[in-house]
């Protein structure tokens, strides 16, 4: 397993192991951004549908501003029901030495008896998964073990270049798919000319550095396409591709499907 790989790896474990979806809120940035899936804003349907009905900053307002002093005095984490309604675990992320963020597990609608430390006042949707008590603090205490499992990652230097050149080819990759980058610049990272840079990525990669910068802009746009409500054209935008038209034809030589269809089967 490569080294940048573990929050993503570890996050998505989280997930299937609840069957619940994860959000990370990290100031730091530093786990973000090597997440390959977008988890930085709660991307549930049914989270997405209080947004649009409620408006963003509602959510912000309440799993924000008002959170951050409650996990201050609950610091093994808490459930909560949200001001939508949506039932949530939810446990501080400590990055850096200092307090960074939260990490949020649900959506869920809370059994009987389940105590919570705020509610919301709404009544839940439909549909939901109910949690007892055994459920949600299970639910807890696995983010509290991803919460650990991510600080212990972080304090090992993930910032810091790799040793390896692949890991510096990778490393540049990963912190600059979604901006406008080339060859040359990742020639200039190295320290070697663009003719050598690209004879070094494709030995060390198995792969050139066009398709190693598409992959990963790909891998950004299906986990958008998958769990949020951006538009196709914002999709594109957002993963790093200037061009639309480039983004249809790169994603439909990678997924045999074009942006639509393929957000359509994975919905289904």
């Amino acid at each position: 397993m490569d080294r940048y790989e573990v929050p993503e790896i570890a996050v998505a474990a989280c997930e299937r192991v609840l069957g619940a979806t994860i959000t990370v809120h990290d100031a730091s940035g530093l786990v973000a951004r090597h997440l390959r899936v977008f988890r930085d804003a709660h991307r549930h349907p049914r989270c997405l549908a209080a947004k649009a009905r409620d408006a963003s900053a509602a959510c912000v307002r309440h799993d924000q501003r008002e959170l951050a002093p409650l996990l201050d005095r609950h610091p093994h984490g808490l459930l909560q029901r949200c001001f939508a309604g949506l039932g949530e675990a939810v446990v501080p992320l400590a990055i850096g030495g200092g307090s960074s963020g939260c990490l949020f597990a649900g959506p869920f609608t809370p059994a009987a008896g389940v105590a919570l430390v705020r509610d919301g006042g709404r009544r839940p949707p439909a549909g939901l998964p109910e949690w007892d008590g055994e459920q949600a603090g299970a639910a807890l205490e696995c983010l509290r073990q991803l919460a650990a499992r991510l600080a212990l990652w972080a304090a090992d230097a993930p910032a810091a270049v790799p040793a390896t050149r692949r890991g510096r080819i990778l490393h540049f990759v990963e912190r600059h798919y979604c901006e406008e980058v080339s060859l040359a610049d990742l020639a200039a990272e190295l320290g070697l000319s663009p003719g050598r840079a690209a004879h070094v990525v494709r030995a060390e990669c198995g792969a050139s550095f066009v398709q190693l910068l598409a992959d990963a802009r790909l891998d950004h746009a299906a986990g958008l396409l998958r769990h949020s409500a951006l538009d196709i054209t914002a999709v594109a935008l957002a993963s790093g591709f200037g061009d639309v038209s480039h983004f249809h034809r790169r994603f439909r030589r990678r997924f045999a499907a074009t942006p639509l269809a393929w957000r359509t089967a994975a919905s289904a």
